[in-house]
């Protein structure tokens, strides 16, 4: 049987867990809920969302960031890019949180684009992801407990959003 890309990651001396996601169901977004000249863009950003909630949380002992880049790029001289693209999918990630972060806040909070009633509560949701995507004293201080909890309280702020603009939370 040929060995993974994920049991290769796995089998590294240094990564200590692989967290696997949670099945997720299908949101089906209710689109009229926002202006049609931007449903591209917000079909953007949901795909973001909701990619965040298929990735693993991948652990490693590593307690400088500087050692784990290293660390990083010789695994994908000795494995290949693929070691690299999973290993990178990594919910831990700060690129993957800032992602989250930065296309909220800068399109559904500047743009404003939902048109749906309960728009505080919208915007509510929207900002808690924001905040949790932002941990008092920064990330790299915290310990990989608390980095889980905060990912734990991202996916959950990410559901509720997606909840809130499914098409079987539409009230008749």
């Amino acid at each position: 049987m040929q060995q993974t890309i994920e049991d290769l990651v796995r089998s590294e001396e240094h990564v200590l867990n692989i967290i696997l996601p949670e099945n997720q169901h299908d949101y089906i977004i209710d689109y009229t809920k926002f202006l049609p000249a931007q449903k591209t863009e917000v079909e953007r950003i949901i795909k973001i969302l909701t990619n965040y909630l298929k990735l693993p949380s991948i652990i490693d002992d590593f307690k400088d960031h500087d050692q784990r880049r290293v660390w990083r790029d010789e695994m994908r001289e000795k494995h290949g890019k693929d070691f690299r693209a999973y290993y990178d999918k990594n919910n831990l990630r700060m690129n993957c949180i800032s992602a989250i972060s930065i296309n909220l806040e800068y399109f559904f909070c500047k743009k404003q684009p939902y048109l749906g009633q309960n728009q505080e509560t919208f915007y509510e949701k929207t900002e808690t992801i924001i905040n949790n995507c932002h941990p008092q004293g920064g990330y790299g201080t915290k310990t990989t407990q608390e980095k889980l909890q905060m990912v734990d309280k991202i996916k959950q702020g990410i559901r509720e959003l997606l909840d809130f603009l499914s098409i079987k939370n539409q009230t008749i």
